[in-house]
């Protein structure tokens, strides 16, 4: 046996001495160091397609490759490589990402950035909070981002920035899908898929997650389901309908204060213990585009969706004072735009202008109805039923919009843009519980202009450079929620209750009015043709 040993161990020991001597005599690949002319990447910063690069602010694009070269597992993961922007996770599990944008924050109150589905307004009609559970990061063809003020084109919110998230791409690829598991329950699993027949092309996806959550009362579970489909296409046009169905289920354990920290990071605040949420999404959108002639196109989308919400929530009034509610709130929406963009190549200068239009209404249903308040011993009851509601009533927004944006490209490296955005917005609200209040009215109205200019300092075979500078204004209108929020909040002296809500809020434009946006970026990288 010894004998048999050593011959195995010896013939072993001389395989490996043949092997590492041929890794080591392998010579390395020499460095290449040859330029190489990159392709051009197309993004829709302008609400027409542009080079990358030739724009009067900052652009940043991920594209799907770049996304799945990344361990990411949630869309907001992609977006911490964006400079100027941050997310913060209120959720131990990486859920309810929150965005800090330019250092605008709302808190998870509102959002101060125009969050976009392929070019469609993603924020809620209530609250202005962008949802980012409902696209799975395996569905994103692209995300681009533009930081700093943006309502030239996109209007109310985009003070931060826009953030507009591309899933309905015209490519063909293959399944994609991606299935993780781990602690406290924890189960995420996602696919996409895009093809094509003929000329027609399509594309779905579904994700599915849960988790029991990693501190006590901290379960959740999300759901989405959407696709894609062409009605129609050829080299005169092409006419698109997508759907999008989505729903989630959350419990909310509360902020933890430094008393429970130091018992234990797991444990809920007791005041909290009832809070939960349930909403669904529901939407359709239709897309279109044509072309007019050889020098203009038209292109446009009408969407509309429904979204139902249920939800307990605690405002903690003081260390050992809590007040929980539970509001239903069920809002609709109808969202078109279109835009007509020209290509005048025979001018003196070649110049493209794009005109366009926005129109959105919606209608919000809200009611609340007490489910407990008091101290921590009045919170130690097994379970509490909600009363009858005190507080409803009905309302809506009517926007309104247009948009002009005019480039002038004066020389090979030098470009000039104006353009400029006019927003009318109509809000109101009627409340039913109490009776006999009065309707209340809100209407906000307001101008952002844009002048700016692109010059190439730089253009080799293999290096180009852009200094680029902007003016620009932005503002940022108060959500409905904000306007006609009606929780009452309880105080020891008459009224005996107050809400947080003002009608009397006017657009954070009057604040801005003398602030100009200027901005100044060198840009110096791999040849883009």
């Amino acid at each position: 046996m010894e004998t048999h040993a050593a011959r195995t161990f010896s013939s072993a020991f001389l395989l490996l001495s043949i092997v590492a001597s041929r890794v080591v005599a392998q010579n390395p690949p020499a460095p290449d160091t040859s330029g190489h002319t990159l392709p051009s990447v197309v993004v829709t910063a302008d609400r027409i397609p542009g080079i990358l690069g030739t724009h009067t602010g900052m652009v940043n694009r991920l594209s799907a490759d770049a996304l799945s070269r990344q361990p990411l597992q949630r869309l907001t993961d992609g977006l911490r490589s964006i400079p100027g922007l941050i997310v913060l996770n209120a959720g131990t599990m990486g859920d309810q990402p929150r965005l800090l944008i330019r250092g605008f924050y709302g808190g998870g109150e509102t959002d101060y950035a125009a969050v976009l589905m392929d070019g469609v307004p993603l924020t809620s009609l209530a609250t202005g909070v962008a949802n980012w559970d409902i696209i799975p990061i395996v569905a994103v063809r692209a995300i681009e981002v533009i930081p700093g003020s943006s309502s030239a084109l996109y209007g109310d919110a985009a003070l931060g920035g826009v953030v507009n998230i591309i899933t309905n791409a015209q490519v063909t690829s293959p399944a994609r899908w991606l299935l993780t598991a781990g602690q406290y329950g924890t189960l995420d699993g996602s696919g996409a898929w895009s093809g094509s027949r003929g000329e027609r092309q399509a594309s779905a996806f579904g994700g599915y997650r849960r988790s029991d959550g990693f501190r006590a009362h901290e379960r959740g579970e999300v759901t989405s389901v959407g696709g894609s489909a062409d009605l129609y296409r050829s080299t005169r046009g092409a006419l698109s309908v997508s759907v999008l169905h989505h729903g989630r289920e959350s419990d909310d354990p509360g902020p933890l204060p430094d008393a429970l920290l130091e018992t234990s990071p797991r444990v809920s605040v007791p005041f909290f213990r009832f809070d939960e949420g349930a909403d669904q999404l529901r939407r359709v959108s239709l897309r279109g585009s044509t072309r007019i002639n050889n020098m203009s196109s038209l292109s446009g989308y009408m969407t509309g969706e429904s979204q139902s919400a249920d939800l307990v929530r605690t405002v903690q009034l003081a260390p050992d004072f809590g007040d929980t509610r539970s509001r239903r709130t069920i809002a609709r929406r109808l969202m078109s735009s279109a835009q007509v963009a020209t290509e005048l190549t025979q001018m003196p200068w070649p110049q493209r202008l794009v005109l366009g239009t926005d129109i959105s209404i919606g209608d919000l249903r809200s009611e609340y109805r007490p489910l407990l308040m008091g101290n921590a011993a009045d919170y130690a009851v097994p379970d509490v039923t909600a009363g009858d509601v005190d507080a409803s009533g009905r309302g809506g927004r009517d926007a309104v919009a247009a948009f002009a944006h005019w480039e002038n490209v004066v020389s090979p490296r030098l470009r000039l843009v104006a353009g400029g955005r006019m927003d009318w917005m109509r809000d109101a609200y009627q409340t039913d519980v109490p009776a006999q209040v009065p309707r209340l009215r809100s209407s906000h109205r307001s101008f952002s202009p844009k002048l700016g200019l692109n010059f190439g300092y730089l253009e080799s075979a293999r290096q180009n450079g852009h200094v680029y500078m902007s003016f620009s204004r932005s503002f940022k209108a108060p959500t409905l929620d904000q306007l006609f929020d009606q929780r009452p909040i309880p105080i020891p002296v008459p009224p005996f209750s107050v809400t947080t809500s003002n009608p009397d809020l006017r657009s954070a434009v009057q604040l801005l009015k003398q602030v100009s946006c200027i901005v100044l970026r060198f840009e110096r990288g791999a040849r883009l043709t």
